[in-house]
């Protein structure tokens, strides 16, 4: 087909809520973020920088698993709120990164109920770091993924 568009085919695959959005509902704060390419890249401008999703009905517990590349060493965390502004309520679980190459990471979230706001700090530092994908596999439901 001379007409065939890629960026459309996949844009139509996208649910609803993701077109338009290339973050596809993530939010960056402390952190600019742009998706180019397959990646979404953020770099930190603030000193917690971090990708927050609303998770809406998704209840724990489940696994975060996202491939990241950063430029050095760090240790970051995954954090969850049962609210968005429950701060005081917030808990988290560490991941740690090795600079350079493309890696894996799971973090399980033990929660039991809605998750609320999950929260996806970037390991420290100024250099830009890359995410190709996010996806959250609840014990029981269906899988979520961002494919950027």
């Amino acid at each position: 087909n001379p007409a065939y568009n890629p960026a459309a085919a996949e844009a139509s695959q996208k649910p609803e809520a993701a077109k338009g959005d290339p973050l596809q509902g993530w939010k960056a704060r402390g952190c600019e973020a742009t998706v180019a390419n397959g990646l979404l890249t953020a770099k930190a401008t603030g000193s917690a920088p971090f990708l927050g999703f609303a998770a809406g009905n998704t209840s724990g517990p489940i696994v975060v698993v996202f491939r990241i590349r950063c430029p050095a060493d760090g240790t970051a965390k995954v954090e969850w709120l049962p609210k968005p502004q429950a701060t005081d309520q917030a808990k988290s679980i560490p991941y740690e990164v090795q600079g350079g190459e493309w890696q894996e990471r799971s973090v399980t979230i033990p929660a039991k109920g809605q998750l609320g706001v999950v929260r996806l700090y970037l390991p420290p530092g100024n250099q830009p770091v890359e995410i190709d994908w996010i996806q959250f596999k609840p014990v029981n439901g269906k899988i979520q993924k961002w494919d950027f």
